[in-house]
């Protein structure tokens, strides 16, 4: 099929898609120029001719004012523009770096000065920074600051903190379940899971935990823009705000970059109630380690028309904790619970409903009453390895290491058809393998270390997909089709995967498959629970 019958045909879908009630994300994309040209008196000017150029693209669109001397340009890609205005009669005006957002409009009016249409009238001020053409309140951070600014563990979620009226919830998710690191932040007092996150243009948020899929690797990101009210009807989806993020696009230069950041725990304070060398094998602290490293790469395919950016970023990370838990001792293993210093009742004793029944003599259950199966799970938990002798609490101290790798792989194409018919798509997938121990070891699991949360094993990818077109019919005619597509896909499991301790233990009914393998859960609550 040639390129007019491929461009013909998907003409004819959209224009079919236009007659339909769907909702337009095309601002979610694009950004527009706008302005008026006026004489020297003020007078309108119709018929001059506006260039705008992308300046790393080197693209060139082209239109023409009204009778009331205004003019539009929508459809533009983020990035830095030139604006020419031109008419036979007036000096040509030019106004470079005209910046362009998403979701957003750069109004440059010109003013034409009476003479030769080869002279050049150079404006080198600014766009106006007040919004005359919305009422949404919004703050957007170019490429610079994305990358530049200080990020703890360099999250792009945490840029929602630079916006008036953002905090920080005091909980997070499960860390087995939002490996991306999705911040959840409450705006001017509404929960977290009423933002909304867009990745060019397409949903980038988990209706189920409200939380961003695709987590933007900064290197990638052209722009951010949060938007906490008056948004528009296209983002009925919100509630307090709306986070879009715009991936960059090549240009006619080849750029490239590579990075890497290092942080460990060698400056680290011990913590001395859970963390003394004898229980860490000798060292002083657990050991941690947070080592993040990519590169990005972009450049033309077809000068002036097709463009290619791609990236891939890495995260190694070793967190080490240490916990103070309880474990039983060895004469509670035994049957012998005097220590505890609570009463110890016989349940086979009494009423069903467990009145009149009779105390075990001394708070000691006899061997021969002893379960079977909860002896040979006892034997899985370590004895106790700290504080005075005898204690009931706080008589065990582990230390482990967290382990989280991840890699995010992306791209993205542009091509320019003409000025008329642009077409773009772009794939990213993020895979997080997770692993943490718990304070019994890999099998047992048991409490989890301070500030990990989690023990046993989670494997999580993320996957993201945007395309779309766009084609200019006539002036006051265009059509717009966007298309989007994620996956996220979440696999949890305890440590010892695949193991059978239940089963080997003889409880009946469980590890009958590998759906049921694994330690079941158990939970002794109260002060010194495990």
């Amino acid at each position: 099929m040639s390129l007019k019958r491929l461009a013909a045909a998907l003409v004819a879908v959209a224009a079919a898609l236009v007659v339909l009630p769907q909702p337009g994300r095309a601002q979610a994309v694009y950004g527009q120029i706008f302005g008026t040209v006026r004489d020297a008196s003020g007078g309108a000017i119709p018929g001059a001719e506006v260039t705008i150029t992308d300046v790393g693209k080197g693209t060139v669109f082209t239109v023409v004012t009204n009778d009331s001397g205004n003019y539009t340009k929508t459809r533009l890609i983020p990035g830095k523009y030139q604006v020419k205005v031109a008419l036979a009669g007036f000096k040509t005006f030019v106004q470079d770096d005209v910046t362009v957002i998403a979701d957003g409009a750069a109004r440059v009016d010109a003013t034409l000065a009476v003479g030769q249409i080869s002279d050049l009238v150079i404006v080198t001020g600014e766009t106006p920074l007040l919004k005359s053409d919305r009422a949404d309140t919004s703050t957007v951070l170019q490429e610079k600051a994305v990358t530049e600014l200080p990020l703890l563990n360099r999250n792009f979620t945490e840029l929602q903190l630079l916006t008036p009226g953002t905090s920080k919830q005091t909980w997070q998710h499960a860390s087995s379940e939002n490996p991306q690191g999705s911040t959840q932040i409450m705006v001017n007092g509404l929960p977290f899971f009423g933002t909304g996150f867009m990745l060019d243009g397409t949903d980038n948020r988990d209706p189920i935990l409200g939380i961003i899929v695709i987590n933007p690797v900064l290197e990638s990101v052209q722009e951010f823009k949060m938007t906490t009210s008056n948004f528009d009807a296209e983002f009925g989806n919100a509630q307090s705000a709306v986070i879009t993020a715009q991936t960059k696009s090549g240009t006619n230069l080849f750029h490239g970059s590579a990075y890497e950041f290092l942080r460990n725990s060698a400056t680290n304070a011990r913590n001395p109630f859970s963390e003394s060398p004898e229980l860490l094998g000798g060292k002083r602290i657990p050991p941690a380690q947070w080592n993040q490293f990519g590169g990005t790469a972009g450049g033309p395919v077809i000068k002036n028309k097709a463009f290619y950016f791609g990236y891939f970023e890495g995260t190694r990370q070793r967190n080490g904790s240490s916990v103070l838990t309880t474990v039983p001792t060895s004469a509670a293993r035994g049957g012998d619970l005097s220590a505890y210093g609570r009463p110890i009742y016989d349940p086979k004793t009494g009423a069903s409903d467990g009145s009149g029944r009779a105390l075990f003599g001394g708070a000691i259950i006899p061997s021969t009453r002893l379960s079977t199966p909860a002896l040979y799970l006892l034997k899985q938990i370590p004895t106790p390895n700290t504080g005075t002798a005898g204690a009931v609490e706080n008589n065990y101290a582990a230390g482990g290491t967290e382990q989280l790798d991840s890699n995010q792989v992306g791209g993205r194409g542009d091509w320019n058809f003409s000025s008329n018919f642009h077409i773009f798509g772009r794939y990213s997938i993020a895979n997080f393998n997770k692993a943490a121990p718990g304070a019994f070891g890999e099998l047992v699991g048991g409490k989890e270390l301070n500030f990990i949360g989690f023990a046993g094993t989670s494997h999580v990818r993320n996957q993201s997909i945007a395309s779309g077109f766009d084609y200019t019919l006539s002036p006051s005619l265009l059509t717009d089709f966007r298309f989007g597509y994620y996956r996220y896909l979440v696999r949890v499991r305890p440590g010892g995967a695949g193991k059978t301790p239940a089963k080997d233990a003889g409880i009946p009914g469980l590890n009958v498959n590998d759906f049921t393998a694994d330690m079941p859960d158990f939970n002794i609550t109260g002060v010194g629970g495990f």
